[in-house]
């Protein structure tokens, strides 16, 4: 399930789309706009991603190959998925994944608060940027 973290809010989309998908439902789904996009070389991320991510006007930059830690917000991003949502539930269909998912995603942005946003939630640090910008 691809993921996109934001740099500034630690907001997060998740998606099981391919990743066209993702990234037009994450520049749908944000409130501000999306600058840069950071990704790695894989299989997902072919030459009709990098065409829609020129077309868009988005820089792009690839970080080096066989280094997670330059992805180091996805990274993190799929293990407390693991961790605090696979991990936790057994889901007999897609429909009822999907619907966990979107609860998850609501808990995460606006319960779930952040030592790396100095205690807050994702969505308290997001209305701190809108109302700065």
């Amino acid at each position: 399930m691809p993921a996109m973290a934001s740099d500034e809010t630690r907001t997060r989309r998740l998606d099981h789309r391919g990743s066209l998908g993702v990234l037009a439902h994450v520049r749908r789904a944000l409130p501000f706009p999306i600058r840069r996009l950071q990704t790695d070389r894989g299989t997902e991320v072919a030459f009709g991603v990098v065409l829609a991510v020129h077309r868009a006007g988005l820089a792009h930059r690839y970080i080096k190959p066989r280094c997670p830690e330059q992805n180091g917000k996805v990274e993190r991003s799929h293990r407390v998925d693991a961790e605090e949502f696979r991990g936790r539930h057994d889901f007999t269909d897609f429909a009822r994944a999907a619907e966990a998912l979107r609860g998850w995603e609501q808990g995460y942005n606006s319960r779930r608060f952040s030592m790396a946003l100095r205690g807050l939630t994702p969505a308290e640090k997001l209305a701190l940027h809108l109302e700065a910008a």
